[in-house]
């Protein structure tokens, strides 16, 4: 049989990010194995060279409608995955956009491969509980051979905190929570447990951190935090290694590798339980609620079970493995 020909969408700034970002690459190894060829773009133009590809598959419901509507004009398939967090934002004019451009993209699409259980129920009240076959579920896959940690030697922990952000917008690291976790950090700092303690915020830098930077001069932290900016997978990993908590206190997730990958990585992980984290961390971190106290998340800290994160190890090993989304794949797809 030919090879079958992927053209693979997202509207990235840079064309790099669908090697550096772990969910795009994952994706893309994944469908090559399945006996895809797949080509990367970030331009809607390409769409119109309808002899190039035979599927297109795209990343999140927005700006992707529209290459999928050409290629739907030239009769090809079309297939959409990754989390909505614009389902519930508190910006109504934001929250109305992406329901319109869900509701775009699942009319030129195939099927939908949703992430998390949470979009998923956002997605049966959007249409009364009347989905049809174009949806289908998939949760994103990590590579865990090479993040999971060895669960009975965790000496190589220290006291440190850790989060991951992209930081081009304000908009984006208040929507991660960043903020409150800055608050949050700076109200453990006066306890004698962690008065040593430092926060290592990664990700690429703008201007949301300057924002954060103002956050920390005002909460007298600025030498506790350490802003990272771009790392590299290799140093990321080490970092995730060496830091034992991992704020995600997000307004909402639609899925949360980067919090998936702390926890595979035995960091308390201290999260909203907002959209995908039910399914990422659940019962399996310290859940902060609007209303808890610091005190409250102190009294969690202390009391926390070392064994939780030996029960998450088994967890994630069984439901978000690449082995398991590339069987999900198959049965779509192929």
């Amino acid at each position: 049989m030919m090879e079958r020909k992927i053209l693979f969408y997202s509207s990235v700034d840079d064309i790099k990010l669908f090697k550096i970002q772990q969910f795009y690459s994952i994706d893309i190894s994944i469908l090559e194995k399945l006996g895809f060829q797949v080509k990367t773009t970030n331009k809607i133009l390409d769409f119109f060279k309808f002899w190039s590809y035979d599927i297109g598959f795209y990343y999140f419901y927005k700006y992707s409608f529209f290459p999928a509507l050409i290629a739907k004009l030239f009769f090809k398939k079309n297939y959409f995955t990754g989390g909505i967090d614009d389902f519930v934002s508190g910006n109504k004019k934001i929250r109305k956009r992406q329901i319109l451009f869900f509701k775009l993209s699942y009319l030129v699409a195939n099927i939908c491969i949703i992430v998390s259980n949470s979009d998923l129920n956002n997605i049966k009240r959007l249409y009364h509980n009347k989905l049809n076959k174009k949806i289908a579920f998939s949760f994103h896959g990590i590579d865990l051979n090479r993040l999971i940690a060895n669960f009975d030697d965790l000496s190589h922990k220290n006291n440190s905190f850790m989060t991951l952000v992209w930081q081009g917008r304000k908009e984006n690291v208040i929507r991660k929570g960043v903020d409150k976790a800055l608050y949050i950090f700076s109200e453990l700092k006066k306890y004698e447990r962690f008065k040593d303690s430092k926060f290592y915020i990664l990700g690429k830098c703008g201007e949301g951190t300057k924002f954060l930077k103002e956050l920390s001069i005002n909460y007298d932290i600025e030498e506790a935090v350490i802003f990272t900016d771009e790392v590299s997978e290799d140093e990321k990993v080490k970092l995730l290694q060496h830091s034992s908590y991992y704020f995600q206190l997000s307004l909402y997730e639609g899925f949360g590798i980067a919090a998936l990958e702390a926890l595979s990585m035995k960091n308390i992980v201290i999260h909203s339980g907002k959209g995908g984290l039910q399914d990422v961390v659940g019962d399996d971190g310290i859940l902060f609620s609007e209303g808890d106290t610091v005190q409250q998340l102190y009294d969690k800290i202390n009391d926390f079970d070392i064994s939780t994160l030996k029960r998450a190890e088994k967890r994630i090993l069984d439901n978000f493995s690449i082995e398991k989304r590339m069987l999900d794949f198959k049965k779509i797809l192929c």
